[in-house]
């Protein structure tokens, strides 16, 4: 038998051609078959506006720890972990300032969150500029069992545990 294009797509005895499986382009286009990774939440912000403009380094320092001690609170209670810290900060005149710093290792820890935060307050060398508004983002969020232990915040680095 020559060959032809029927005797090798394995034609039907009757000489018609298989029925065509459908391809990619023949399944519907809202169906996506890839496995979707959990539905986590990848930062998390909280920020503080000023009643009035504010160039005391206290009230702002202050206003950042608690602004750190909510997102700590929040992040652990979803039981995930904070890569980095953002700080934006608003100034009187518009002017709008970002850094980020990225933490050692994944953490909820009420100590390492506070450090990273005011070393970008630091990083960012404000003399005398009136801030208005301090949005702060834990960013990179994980789930915590990808991270290193945790650590209570009753124990850290130079602290004992009492047990």
């Amino acid at each position: 038998m020559p060959w032809t294009r029927a005797s090798c797509a394995g034609s039907s005895a009757e000489g018609r051609p298989p029925p065509e499986r459908p391809g990619p382009r023949h399944r519907p286009a809202h169906h996506d078959r890839r496995p979707s990774p959990p539905q986590s939440t990848s930062a998390s912000n909280a920020s503080n506006a000023f009643d009035v403009d504010t160039i005391d380094p206290v009230r702002v320092r202050a206003a950042l720890l608690d602004l750190v001690v909510t997102l700590a609170g929040r992040i652990r209670g979803r039981g995930q972990t904070a890569r980095t810290m953002v700080l934006t900060v608003r100034l009187a005149g518009g002017a709008r300032v970002q850094r980020t710093r990225a933490l050692p290792a994944p953490s909820t820890h009420t100590d390492d969150l506070p450090t990273a935060t005011f070393r970008i307050l630091n990083s960012m060398a404000f003399q005398r500029a009136r801030i208005r508004h301090l949005p702060l983002t834990a960013d990179g969020l994980r789930p915590a069992d990808e991270g290193p232990a945790p650590r209570s915040p009753s124990t850290g680095p130079g602290r004992t545990s009492s047990s």
